[in-house]
């Protein structure tokens, strides 16, 4: 935070004292700057009005400008040295990453085959390669990564498929650099602003770090739609045009301060073929699951043959039907001992979860509507009411109706049910 606010002039509180906990009887704490306002999480960046959303987007447009900027030699996080100079000298540092770490699955003893002594970066591919890894390891290692036979194969196939894919899609170009500062956690909750969407201060830098060019991207919320839902193709196009949107703000906010065309050039094409979630998926392990399975699947495949492809895959190692095996041991032994120890497991409920997503996703996918509206109707049932869902069956639903049930559904969805970033 220093370093942002000598450098630039990105809103940030001002530090007053910190310490890491070095000191003998103190704890890690930093006092920083009573800054009035509330966060956009609590304003709700959808009930912006457009002119406000534009005010807003040209200030996100200058933060981004200015910590492009600021280039560095590897990848990682910054730390002052003995001299007070400012430069990457730890490993690099996630919120997925320490997920794991506490979870117990070590990701830091991969990150120390990567890199120098301190597991410091200087290549964007060992940065991709140590990632991929991370997640493998999360898979592994974790002891709720699959849930059954069907979930396992298809989860390891999808690991599979979108490691394949990032291996193409790094642009080798930028092997060695640009490399340059970014927040971690730019979004909604981390940005304060006042009555008048002013952004008084951007909260939260404990997880910047120093990453490739590849790794800078725009903000994924500019649609409030978490990462998992812009997964699903037609969400992504609308985010993408809102995302155009945007850019035209960073080229007009670029030109005007810097005369030149940098970031704007460099994220011209940054949404190609799903670019913007690769590097999303790379940095929370959970996304790349649904990357491969809903935007993947459907780029390469056109989403045919899905079952075919994941039995063979799992037919051609051996060792991958005895991993998926030795998965589910590992889920029923995990919900065991939380049984045992009387805790509410809440597995249960983020599977449901995720089938109601799906089913609320396939209510607006026209396509999926019209050609198994049957399909629709079973993966959706669950909405209704007891009384609905007995009398719902014994109707004669025509593909007109069909249409109609799904609009009005999808139209009651987005009307009564907010999204997070909404509230």
């Amino acid at each position: 935070m220093q370093l942002i606010a000598k450098k630039t002039n990105i809103p940030i509180p001002r530090i007053h004292a910190s310490s890491l906990g070095r000191e003998k009887g103190l704890y890690s704490f930093v006092i920083l700057d009573y800054v009035e306002g509330r966060t956009l999480f609590d304003v709700g960046f959808n009930t912006l009005s457009d002119a406000q959303r534009q005010h807003l987007y040209e200030q996100l447009a200058s933060i981004y400008l200015q910590l492009r900027r600021l280039e560095f030699s590897s990848i990682g996080v910054l730390g002052q040295g003995a001299d007070d100079s400012v430069d990457v000298r730890k490993k690099v540092a996630s919120i997925a990453i320490n997920e794991q770490e506490l979870e117990g699955l070590q990701p830091s003893r991969i990150q120390a085959e990567h890199g120098n002594c301190e597991g410091v970066l200087t290549s964007a591919g060992d940065y991709a390669s140590t990632l991929l890894r991370i997640a493998r390891n999360a898979f592994e290692r974790g002891r709720k990564s699959v849930h059954s036979e069907e979930d396992g194969n298809e989860t390891l196939y999808n690991l599979d498929q979108f490691s394949q894919f990032t291996k193409k899609w790094l642009d080798h170009t930028f092997d060695r650099g640009p490399f340059m500062l970014d927040h971690g956690d730019l979004n909604p909750y981390n940005l304060m602003v006042n009555e008048n969407i002013d952004i008084v201060a951007l909260l939260d830098w404990e997880w910047a770090c120093v990453v490739p060019l590849q790794f800078f991207v725009p903000p994924t919320w500019l649609t409030s739609r978490e990462t998992d839902t812009l997964a699903w193709p037609v969400q992504y196009a609308k985010y993408v045009k809102e995302l155009d949107i945007f850019r035209e703000t960073v080229r007009d906010t670029e030109l005007k301060v810097y005369g030149e065309e940098l970031l704007s050039n460099e994220w011209a094409r940054v949404h190609e073929n799903g670019g913007i979630l690769v590097q999303a998926a790379l940095v929370n392990w959970t996304d790349m699951d649904y990357f491969a399975g809903r935007f993947l699947d459907k780029l390469l495949y056109q989403r045919k043959d899905l079952q075919r492809r994941i039995e063979d895959f799992i037919k051609e190692d051996p060792a991958r039907p005895i991993m998926v095996a030795r998965k589910i041991r590992d889920w029923k032994k995990y919900r065991a001992e939380r049984k045992h120890l009387g805790i509410n497991d809440p597995a249960d409920n983020e599977i449901e979860e995720e089938n109601m997503e799906i089913a609320l996703a396939t209510t607006c996918a026209w396509d999926s509507v019209v050609t198994n509206p049957y399909l629709w109707w079973s993966r959706g049932k669950e909405r209704f009411s007891p009384k609905i869902r007995q009398i719902l069956p014994n109707m004669v639903i025509g593909s007109s109706a069909v249409l109609f049930l799904a609009g009005a559904c999808c139209i009651i969805w987005k009307c009564i049910i907010r999204h997070p970033f909404s509230r």
